[in-house]
């Protein structure tokens, strides 16, 4: 496969858009080894699985001030569980693999340089929930504007879903929240949703900005195409959205 150049991830993490902030991401799974050695005429270590873990880390250039800025968002996030992250790379384009996770923030470091220098920040997370890292496609990325109901973004071949696994909907609102959104996740045997699809997972009723994390939904689901329809709106909206199966 041949080697790519990142140039235009897209870094969301609850209702704050860090793609215009960040210019470094890592996202690491790992797994604990549980060292398992019995004497043996054969003298090889033997280990076993231990627990899953992920670590996240994002670097940029620092912005102070209120709002939607990353010292506004991550100052007052300390601490703060069950952030809901998205990572599309390795650009923004709509059918791309997109990371998701649920994280809680350990360290953010700032106004790192010099005199002369631009100002820098890292920030550092865990996952912080028992479904760990989802790696799924993006159907929807940061959208203008959302202010009626219907399909958005673009329909993807996902996959389909075995009985030994789950359907994964993350949600991003970002900016001025509308009143209300539905948002669904819907299925079907082909790219032509021509009124065959399937509701799987929706939203629910969201009245505000923020990271949603919807509860997975357990296989099997034969259908291998997805997209997003909003069933119900009001006021206008700014979104994105990932579907995820493992």
């Amino acid at each position: 496969m041949a080697a790519i150049v990142l140039t235009d991830c897209q870094v969301y993490v609850d209702d704050h858009d860090m793609t215009g902030d960040a210019n470094q991401a890592m996202l690491n799974a790992n797994v604990e080894s549980k060292k398992c050695t019995v004497f043996s005429p054969v003298p090889w270590d033997t280990f076993l699985k231990g627990v899953r873990s992920a670590d996240l880390a994002v670097a940029g250039y620092w912005s102070p001030g209120t709002g939607d800025t990353v010292d506004a968002t991550e100052w007052a996030a300390n601490g703060t569980a069950g952030r809901v992250v998205t990572l599309v790379a390795p650009g923004s384009t709509e059918g791309g693999a997109a990371y998701v996770l649920q994280t809680v923030r350990t360290t953010y470091d700032f106004l790192e340089g010099g005199h002369g220098e631009v100002a820098a920040y890292k920030l550092t997370a865990k996952s912080s929930a028992i479904d760990g890292v989802v790696r799924g496609k993006s159907l929807l990325t940061k959208t203008a504007s959302i202010s009626g109901t219907g399909a958005v973004g673009t329909a993807v071949q996902v996959g389909a879903v075995a009985a030994d696994e789950f359907l994964y909907l993350v949600v991003h609102l970002f900016g001025t929240a509308g009143t209300s959104i539905t948002i669904a996740a819907e299925s079907d045997a082909t790219n032509a949703f021509a009124g065959a699809e399937t509701s799987r997972a929706n939203t629910g009723s969201l009245t505000a900005s923020g990271g949603t994390w919807v509860t997975k939904v357990a296989g099997p689901i034969t259908d291998e195409w997805w997209r997003l329809n909003v069933t119900a709106v009001v006021g206008s909206w700014t979104a994105a959205g990932t579907v995820g199966i493992q």
